[in-house]
């Protein structure tokens, strides 16, 4: 049974507390958890030591303070060249990183916590030429100088050529205000890590034949707006914008057809910018409502033409904006195995905003760990409770569910870092298991028992092997990412006794292009994001190809989470519900074929084979309720770089990998300060962000400060456009 907590008495007496020194330096900050009404509240102090320069030289959370032991390491220790630039930084959880800077402040060398070298190369204008990776070669940059082959296309001075770890990358055209018109992807032939050769020769030899490349274009408007793209096999769609430049509609027009059809229409706003209304192609129309006095979303509906009403969702929140309630208006009280089974959620948190009890119904069957029975009786439901624990650090370290897919679950915190692994039967596992479970830059190195996981050297998960065999021969999973950290190509290799069989999917802008291991038939999704509709197509490009390429829809709730698949006819193609930490709780589908394609859920993230949901510059794993490595914007969002969503997965929702966030358009902020960097995710991981980071820690952890601080990185622009990071991120959604 839920029991409700008074957020007034909950709260009371838990003030959050700056201390300054002298020079006005924020040197600690005090706050007060308390998860139970009458219960102490527990105080909690970050520690922040800066040198007599002013500079932020070490930070402590609560729980690594609290020890007082002078072994105990700090979260971050960061040591200044006479420059102002970070040399070295050591954090408990991602390890060290040492940079070198040239004289004009750019980093040519850095070393990381398993001694691996990385060297930038730059020519006389301070451009980066190509990075090597002890001693291979793993990009080269090309830039256009001023002749007329160049100056017609608009790309004098810009990058032109990216070799990067998924191929090359060539930006063909630029528009006058800047933005990419036209790119193009090819993808290496094998799937080991390049070493690109100088000569521009020898590195197409490194590459798929020219017949397989994928050529994406895009129109702009004077407000640099696209207007129109044409997707790597010719589909198009179309943006309309109103006068005050705010998206009206979508369509798209698939190659083999010769008119568009309409996506999205009659996108409304309000005052602040939010989506109220909009119009789905298959005659759909969605509605938001917004509390007037604070602007939170309070109502989700969704009716099909004739009135039937698909999505009804009512979210009643606290003062501070955490949701406690979502009760589901269109689902009906249900009775099975003698319980009252009430369509509503409800959600209680602790001082610090933290959830620690949720309720609501879930499927009857049995149900832990990363897979989920989508196909069990769906009639068979009960209610469910769960309650979460957590360290001074923010780690869970309990999860107790009962109902009818009873678990419980334990985490092991090493003493001096985030890095946690689960008890198994009970038995709690050493620190030297948790050290061995690791490798030194925090990357978990074992997803479950005997699934072993392997990372690049730019801390990005490269292959997983699901199925362990004794002779060696796994069966795994393989990723492969562009320069600006997003994942282009995905490869699964199934091990039979007869054959290797082998399914891959390659991302495009607004395009995905999946192979399947046994038929080789190759499907294209083509996906299409406009105002809060998620809409996509799926089309066989191989013979037979598919007569209707249906265009399918998706309404979400809050957090951008598939809840109800619709068809072109506004028909039911599958249902699901979710628990706070991103499991499935409940799934129905008509049938088993069509529910297959279907990729996305939690977060409208996609979730691959392993069970791991794919953020963009991240995994989460959503049976752990943590990531599997460190934040690859280091301490952005606290000294915790394992944290998910600041342990509020039902009020907060994150984009990136990196960025939680209660407002889509927050995030639409950070990504503007990062879009035109190809190579963004290179930057980060190497250039290092310490030196570059806030001297006001108290505004590090706002949403407000999560956005300065990107803009602040003030890295160096390049191609712009569609090759940036807002887009590709869209296209993840």
């Amino acid at each position: 049974m839920f029991m409700p907590r008074s957020p007034t008495l909950l709260c009371q007496h838990t003030p959050t507390l700056a201390v300054f020194d002298p020079r006005g330096l924020q040197v600690r900050t005090v706050s007060f958890c308390r998860s139970a009404e009458a219960g102490p509240a527990d105080e909690r102090i970050n520690r922040n030591a800066y040198d007599a320069m002013g500079r932020l030289q070490a930070q402590w959370d609560p729980r690594l303070w609290a020890l007082h032991s002078q072994s105990a390491p700090s979260n971050v220790n960061v040591v200044y060249s006479l420059t102002q630039k970070s040399v070295y930084s050591g954090r408990s959880d991602a390890g060290e990183r040492t940079h070198l800077f040239n004289d004009a402040q750019q980093c040519v060398q850095q070393w990381d916590s398993q001694s691996r070298l990385r060297l930038s190369v730059f020519d006389s204008s301070m451009r980066i030429k190509a990075t090597f990776e002890e001693g291979i070669c793993s990009a080269r940059y090309e830039y256009a100088d001023g002749r007329d082959e160049f100056s017609g296309h608009n790309q004098c001075g810009r990058l032109i050529r990216h070799d990067d770890s998924a191929g090359t990358q060539t930006f063909n055209e630029f528009a006058i205000n800047g933005g990419v018109t036209s790119q193009t992807r090819r993808f290496l032939r094998d799937l080991v890590e390049p070493d690109w050769p100088l000569q521009w020769q020898e590195r197409e030899e490194l590459l798929e034949p020219l017949t397989r490349q994928a050529t994406t274009t895009w129109v702009y408007n004077a407000q640099n707006d696209s207007v129109a793209q044409k997707d790597a096999k010719g589909n198009q769609q179309f943006f309309r914008y109103s006068i005050a430049g705010q998206l009206q509609s979508v369509s798209v027009q698939l190659n083999n057809q010769s008119a568009p059809q309409c996506v999205v229409s009659a996108i409304g706003y309000n005052a602040q910018n939010k989506i109220e209304q909009e119009v789905t192609g298959n005659g759909v129309t969605s509605t938001v409502q917004y509390c007037p006095a604070s602007g939170r979303m309070i109502r989700i509906k969704a009716q099909r033409s004739s009135g039937f009403v698909l999505q009804d969702v009512h979210y009643q929140h606290d003062p501070v904006g955490n949701i406690i309630s979502a009760d589901d208006a269109v689902s009906s009280t249900r009775y099975f195995a003698n319980q009252r089974v009430e369509p509503v959620n409800r959600y209680a948190y602790d001082s610090v905003y933290q959830l620690i009890e949720a309720t609501g119904w879930e499927a009857g069957g049995l149900n832990k760990g990363p897979f989920f029975n989508r196909f069990a009786d769906t009639r068979a439901v009960g209610n469910y409770r769960q309650t979460y624990t957590y360290d001074a650090s923010g780690n869970v370290l309990s999860l107790v569910h009962v109902g009818p897919q009873s678990h419980s679950q334990a985490m092991t915190i090493a003493q001096y870092s985030n890095r946690a692994l689960p008890e198994r039967e009970g038995v709690a596992p050493t620190e030297e298991e948790i050290a061995a479970a690791f490798d030194g830059n925090g990357n978990r190195l074992m997803l479950q028992a005997g699934q072993s996981m392997m990372w690049d050297s730019h801390n990005q998960l490269r292959e997983v092997h699901p199925v362990a065999r004794p002779d060696g021969n796994n069966d795994s999973e393989l990723y492969i990412y562009g320069a600006n950290g997003l994942r282009c190509r995905k490869v699964r290799l199934l091990q039979t006794k007869a054959r290797t069989l082998i399914s891959e999917t390659r991302y495009l802008p607004g395009l995905e292009l999946r192979t399947c291991a046994v038929t080789q038939k190759v499907v294209q999704e083509i996906r299409i994001n406009a105002g809060r509709t998620r809409a996509w197509v799926l089309q066989c490009i191989t013979p037979p190809e598919g007569a209707n390429d249906p265009l399918l829809y998706c309404l979400t709730d809050h957090l951008g989470s598939d809840c109800i698949e619709l068809d072109s006819e506004a028909r039911i193609i599958s249902q699901e519900t979710y628990h706070p930490f991103g499991t499935t709780a409940w799934f129905a589908g008509r049938n088993e074929v069509e529910c297959r394609y279907k990729t996305r859920h939690y977060s409208g993230r996609e979730q691959d084979a392993t069970g791991l949901v794919y953020y963009g510059l991240r995994y989460y794993a959503p049976w752990l309720m943590h990531w599997l490595n460190p934040d690859p914007l280091s301490d952005i969002d606290g000294l915790n770089l394992y944290r998910f969503v600041r342990n509020n997965p039902v009020t907060l929702l994150d984009v990136l990998g990196a960025l939680p966030t209660d407002d889509e358009a927050d995030v639409e902020v950070a990504l503007e300060a990062v879009e035109s960097s190809d190579h963004f995710y290179e930057q980060i991981t190497y250039e290092g962000i310490d030196s570059r980071a806030a001297d006001d820690a108290s505004n590090s952890y706002t949403t407000e400060g999560i956005a300065q601080r990107l803009f602040d990185l003030d890295y160096q622009s390049f191609s712009g456009g569609k090759g940036g990071l807002k887009e590709q991120v869209q296209h993840l959604m």
